[in-house]
């Protein structure tokens, strides 16, 4: 069991890696739901909040939570230039995608703790949602 959690963790740290460069598969947006994080390169804050995030997530995986079903994509904004445009003034970002939609999160203090951090986008996980089921 253990050793499937290993290699399941494996995967999806590779496959986060590459789905900065690519697009995810249909299957895997309709199974989970994304964490953006808008990132540049040498910015000490967006490599503070990614590795604040990974634990979240990995810790997610074996603590079931609302975040249990999320998976990290890492967006370079250099990459593309309407993020560059959108961002470049702001980063890091986090925006979570459910579905077709990007709801942006308030920015979270950057010496938040991890625990702070998964309440935070609980929090907006949950405010998404209610604001989703209401007419």
């Amino acid at each position: 069991m253990l050793q499937s959690r290993i290699s399941s963790l494996k995967i999806n740290a590779a496959f986060t890696q590459a789905s900065s460069r690519q697009t995810l598969s249909p299957i895997a947006c309709l199974e989970k739901k994304r964490l953006l994080l808008y990132t540049k390169q040498d910015c000490p804050l967006c490599a503070g909040l990614e590795e604040k995030l990974k634990a979240v997530l990995l810790r997610a995986q074996f603590a079931p939570c609302a975040l249990s079903d999320c998976v990290l994509e890492v967006r370079d904004i250099q990459m593309n230039e309407a993020w560059n445009s959108a961002y470049a003034l702001e980063v890091p970002v986090l925006a979570i995608m459910d579905g077709t939609e990007e709801v942006i999160l308030p920015r979270a203090p950057p010496r938040t703790t991890a625990d702070r951090l998964q309440q935070h986008i609980e929090k907006a996980l949950l405010n998404n949602v209610k604001q989703t089921t209401e007419p």
